[in-house]
């Protein structure tokens, strides 16, 4: 399978399964045309539910090197006095719910959906038929909606320890809210991880879940939907050095791990200075 960069339409080798920051060919542009981002191909923003044995440190390296990591951190208890606050994002199907879960637990987190608070208030009759419909075909949520369940989320007693989130902001204009709340409740030390996925695993993904919303038709569009209105937004975060891209692909457990290896290098560095 080939990739094709933004800035660069060849095929180009697999990266580290890690990178500070990732042009992803399917949110960023190569050209505008009559005002519509175009893309040379799709390489996407993955996972799915963990299997056994859930992600562990020792999966993603050896024992000691998680050892001397660990010791480094349990000696400094004071280098990540400030709670990891950390945005998932990634397209329809690239598991950053099933990622947040694991990586919530592993941390002593507390992990927030969005697409689940979208979820329980359309149960409990909170959004109208009309939105509803529209989410249906794969378009985002209103932007004052999401925003306003996801705000009483964060005030809740839980996320003062710190929170996973993923799948938002989905949009530009949710970006200078969002920040400004977390600014206004102190909560602003925030990093971004972003999970990348080729648009055929993902699709593929889709027929094998089988769910109605998982129709090709629908997939392409909600794809179609991210690149245009997220990728400004992943654009903002690689311009103030918070986002850091990891692989996807492979198992749920591997893409855990290269998270989790993520994490633990945050923390080695914190607990170094």
């Amino acid at each position: 399978m080939s990739v094709v960069t933004a800035h660069n339409p060849a095929v180009v080798p697999r990266e580290p399964a890690v990178r500070a920051a990732s042009p992803w060919a399917a949110v960023m542009p190569r050209k505008m045309d009559g005002g519509r981002l175009e893309v040379e191909d799709r390489f996407i923003p993955s996972g799915g539910a963990p299997g056994s044995g859930a992600s562990r440190p020792e999966t993603r390296r050896g024992a000691a090197e998680h050892a001397a990591i660990s010791a480094v951190g349990a000696a400094a208890p004071g280098a990540l006095a400030v709670p990891l606050r950390l945005v998932l994002l990634g397209p329809p199907l690239s598991g950053k719910s099933t990622q947040g879960a694991v990586l919530a637990e592993e941390r002593g987190l507390t992990h927030i959906s969005v697409g689940e608070l979208l979820r329980e208030a359309g149960r409990e009759g909170k959004i109208p038929e009309d939105v509803r419909e529209a989410m249906a075909r794969g378009d985002l949520a209103p932007s004052e909606l999401v925003f306003e369940l996801l705000s009483e989320r964060l005030q809740q007693p839980d996320c003062a320890r710190g929170f996973v989130l993923d799948g938002y902001p989905r949009e530009e204009e949710q970006l200078a809210p969002f920040t400004t709340f977390l600014q206004e409740h102190h909560m602003d030390n925030l990093r971004v991880i972003g999970i990348e996925v080729p648009e055929s695993e993902l699709l593929r993904r889709a027929e094998k879940r089988g769910r109605e919303d998982d129709r090709p038709d629908v997939v392409r569009h909600r794809l179609e939907v991210f690149r245009t209105e997220t990728g400004p937004v992943i654009r903002q975060f690689q311009d103030q050095g918070i986002y850091h891209a990891v692989d996807g692909t492979g198992s749920p457990d591997e893409t855990a791990g290269r998270i989790a290896a993520l994490v633990d290098s945050w923390q080695f560095a914190a607990a170094s200075r």
